[in-house]
């Protein structure tokens, strides 16, 4: 009986220690499971973050790169601006914007000519090229013609004075207003005249018997130009 009781009491501690293993065994898979499962759960959320960082990486450089683009397009845009204002007008947009009652007078065109325009918008308009030829409605002139056309300005101009001071002492009615007209014409010297009388009453070939009187009159007119009395006749 005793054996019998042995026998059941070791056969009942083997099947409570099996249970207890599978027990065990069944705990710890289930245990080995969650640990899966939240293993696989944070790598899913490490790579939803690592995708969202990649996004907003790539947002960030594309709105760099439309910045950086837009940023191109103004200087860009600029840059033809102040090519277009900064860029010489050719010839033919000069003149409309004459006709446009534009005053060109300063302008320089594409050609590097200076266009002048008489104030308010005058009709005196012509432009002088790099190498000082003007030109106008007429045509143009070299800088060796404009000064052979001043040369012979100047000289019809003497021509006139000269004219216009002989009638002048023609015309005089006195001494005083003769020697001022002599003084005009001969740019505040002795006259021709005064010169030879001086030198034939010095010589002693003056012909006439008041040679003091006269020499003493033209050393006085000597005097006078001397002191300053007709620099305003003289050539300047």
């Amino acid at each position: 009986m005793k054996k019998v009781l042995f026998l059941l009491l070791s056969s009942f501690l083997v099947l409570a220690a099996c249970g207890n293993q599978e027990e065990s065994k069944s705990d710890d898979k289930k245990a080995a499971q969650s640990s899966d499962k939240k293993s696989d759960k944070n790598d899913k959320q490490s790579d939803n973050q690592k995708d969202d960082n990649n996004d907003n990486a790539n947002d960030q450089a594309n709105a760099s790169d439309n910045a950086n683009k837009a940023d191109n397009v103004t200087t860009e845009q600029t840059t033809n601006e102040n090519d277009s204002q900064n860029k010489a007008l050719t010839k033919e947009e000069i003149t409309q914007q004459m006709k446009n009652g534009v005053n060109v007078n300063g302008m320089v065109d594409a050609d590097g000519d200076t266009w002048y325009q008489a104030p308010g918008n005058g009709d005196v308009v012509g432009y002088t090229k790099p190498d000082g030829t003007q030109c106008t409605v007429g045509g143009c002139v070299t800088p060796e013609q404009q000064e052979k056309m001043k040369e012979t300005q100047n000289n019809e101009e003497q021509s006139d004075q000269t004219d216009d001071v002989n009638a002048e002492i023609n015309a005089a009615k006195t001494e005083d207003e003769q020697v001022e007209a002599l003084r005009k014409k001969y740019n505040g010297g002795l006259s021709s005249a005064e010169l030879q009388t001086k030198t034939a009453i010095e010589q002693g070939y003056y012909d006439g018997d008041n040679a003091d009187e006269v020499y003493q009159k033209i050393e006085e007119r000597e005097a006078d130009i001397a002191s300053g009395k007709y620099d305003q006749y003289k050539n300047k």
